[in-house]
């Protein structure tokens, strides 16, 4: 029986353990090293607020991307609709729970844990530290001082949790006052509702917290800063009816890209890209669609364009373009948007666009000061805070904020990507090393390949890259599919 061990307990995990146990014909024992009490919640599904959720269909939020119906499925059998009337919209639209979403995802790991092909999966509450290399085996190391010997290493710890910007200084990530990491416990500690309130960051986690403070009743002024001030953008409606339905991701995936795409060239610049999007737009604006059918061919089809792209383009893209992207591709979930925009509407929540130029308090239990330097201008604003919530988000872009990433750095088993963002991988998901070849025996999936695949951080995406790695990954097994 082959041995595969699975570093890391979140989506990326779950969709690879999962994965491998259907598509292989014989039998694999698979270990998942993942600290946390389960397998399959991860940083983005941990939270049990009743106000995060999804931001997409459920058709859209499945561990195997060749069978999108598990999740819906799941859900009906399940009665999470009746349990959350609120998740859908009167347009048709679904958006449940994240932590409904969680609980899918730990069974659909235990229904897997004993599969007819004799396969089964493990999980060790530990944290994997190292992992030692073999001609034939590898040997992962983790802080509890086990050694697991296993034919393949498959990392996924996914994303860094949040830190609080250096800007703010040293100390004030231990302030009374100041909540790092939100997500780090299921709810968001119970705050006076008369509080003034600093929320670093306007994506979706921002909206997240902000919805659950408004749902608590919080009767403060929320402020919502961010560098740039962008928000992302609202979820798209479902198509007009007589419309013929978006074909399964797969299918999309695998399709050649659009004539305005191929238009841009090969390999596109990112200029040439973003103007054959722009005229594409344009264009089908005029009969009427909205963006969000041209925007979305281009992220689909990124997988194929971004690895042949030039290194200096993936560059220009992270250093000049890559916040706008984010907001229109991580779009937030209605229920979230209109509770947000409404109390915009009547003055609680405001967003600005600043930077923090730094932070001063009079005591460890004392509201806050901080120095906000405006959008384009050279002014400081000092205002005082009586909570600070961190939401400016994961980090995938340092994996070397990862113990185990950053001691294979430094052994050069793993190498930072040229595009300097994330770590490098071939198209089969090896772990490229320093001296620029390619492990046989150690993948690697998820947000950390960002920089190496371009769009690896939403979970149907994660999917495909999974079921894009496994063959390779068997034939090195020497295992059938």
């Amino acid at each position: 029986m082959k041995r595969i061990v699975i570093v890391g307990g979140g989506f990326s995990a779950t969709s690879a353990a999962v994965q491998l146990v259907r598509r292989s014909a014989a039998a694999l024992d698979i270990t998942v090293v993942e600290p946390r009490e389960h397998i399959g919640g991860g940083l983005a599904y941990s939270s049990d607020e009743p106000d995060h959720r999804l931001n997409g269909q459920p058709g859209m939020h499945s561990p195997d991307p060749a069978d999108i119906g598990m999740f819906a499925r799941w859900c009906d059998d399940n009665g999470a609709h009746a349990a959350d009337p609120a998740a859908r919209l009167a347009n048709g639209t679904t958006f449940l729970r994240r932590s409904v979403f969680r609980k899918f995802l730990q069974e659909t790991v235990a229904r897997h844990a004993s599969w007819p092909t004799g396969s089964s999966i493990r999980h060790l509450r530990d944290r994997a530290v190292d992992v030692v290399p073999g001609a034939l085996a590898q040997t992962v190391v983790t802080a509890g001082g086990a050694a697991l010997a296993c034919e393949m290493v498959v990392l996924a710890p996914g994303h860094t949790r949040a830190r609080l910007p250096a800007s703010f200084g040293a100390g004030f990530a231990d302030h009374a006052r100041v909540i790092v990491d939100p997500l780090a416990k299921a709810h968001l500690p119970t705050l006076p509702s008369d509080e003034r309130v600093l929320v670093l960051g306007s994506g979706l986690t921002a909206y997240d917290i902000v919805s659950t403070l408004l749902t608590g009743g919080h009767r403060g002024p929320i402020d919502v800063v961010s560098r740039r001030g962008l928000r992302p953008q609202a979820q798209r409606p479902p198509p007009a009816p007589g419309m013929p339905p978006l074909p399964p991701m797969l299918a999309r995936l695998a399709a050649p890209p659009d004539p305005f795409i191929r238009a841009a060239g090969s390999p596109p610049t990112v200029r040439a890209l973003l103007r054959a999007l722009r005229r594409q737009i344009r264009t089908l604006g005029r009969d009427g669609e909205s963006w969000d059918a041209s925007f979305d061919h281009l992220r689909d089809m990124v997988g194929q364009v971004w690895p042949g792209m030039a290194v200096a383009e993936k560059r220009r893209f992270f250093r000049q373009l890559r916040p706008w992207y984010d907001t229109h591709r991580f779009r937030v979930a209605p229920q979230n948007a209109v509770m947000v925009a409404s109390a915009e509407q009547s003055g609680q929540v405001r967003f600005r666009a600043a930077s923090i130029e730094g932070a001063a308090a009079d005591g460890a239990d004392a509201p806050l000061r901080i120095a906000l330097r405006l959008r384009r201008t050279s002014a400081t604003q000092v205002v005082a805070y009586d909570r600070v919530i961190n939401c400016s988000g994961v980090d995938s872009t340092h994996p070397s904020a990862i113990p185990l990433y950053a001691a294979l750095l430094e052994r050069g088993m793993l190498c930072i990507d040229p595009s300097g963002v994330g770590l490098a991988v071939n198209g089969h998901y090896r772990a490229i090393a320093r001296d620029g070849s390619a492990a046989g025996r150690l993948r690697l999936v998820g947000p950390p390949t960002l920089g190496a695949r371009g769009d690896p951080l939403g979970s149907a995406f994660i999917g495909i890259q999974v079921y894009n790695m496994i063959p390779d990954l068997l034939a090195v097994l020497d295992i059938e599919r």
